[in-house]
């Protein structure tokens, strides 16, 4: 059906292939409205959120911070509490994932320090350890919640769906 079409016609085809079967085929002001536009809402409102991953575990920043990017989220990484807090001073986050252990200082002090820098910030705990203290004090501190490593990749992207609705 294509054979003897020059580039001209094929551009021809593939904008009539388009205009039938494309529901975005609207034509748009410019390249940025037509990145929004092809975006679902859920797109969208994924890319607005920031979300700053503290963990001094490469493995957790990298993969686990990959698999947010791919979900389409904004991600930062820290890899210990006085990197996150100079990120924190150098840009918003709407959630911010806190590993407690850290190795230099914990990550209850890092959401003491959140909380005066970005108080709409989102915190969520999330920790390998038994350290029933600190997070109780993280909990009592406005903490949204704590998650316990190995944690369920799902069960998290749920959690981050619920509050990117609040």
């Amino acid at each position: 059906m294509l054979k003897g079409r020059n580039m001209d016609g094929l551009q021809l085809w593939l904008g009539e292939w388009e205009s039938i079967f494309s529901p975005y085929s609207q034509k748009v002001q410019n390249e940025k409205e037509k990145e929004i536009f092809s975006l679902s809402k859920d797109e969208e409102k994924k890319k607005a959120i920031r979300i700053l991953l503290v963990d001094d575990e490469p493995v957790t920043r990298e993969i686990f911070g990959g698999i947010l990017i791919e979900e389409g989220f904004t991600v930062t990484k820290a890899k210990c509490g006085e990197e996150a807090i100079d990120k924190l001073r150098e840009n918003h986050f709407q959630i911010a994932l806190l590993d407690i252990k850290l190795p230099d200082i914990n990550g209850v002090e890092v959401y003491k320090m959140l909380k005066k820098i970005s108080p709409k910030t989102v915190a969520i705990m999330i920790t390998a350890y038994s350290v029933e203290n600190l997070i109780r004090e993280a909990l009592e501190l406005g903490a949204y919640t704590c998650v316990y490593k190995p944690f369920n990749i799902n069960e998290i992207l749920d959690l981050l769906k619920k509050i990117s609705t609040l």
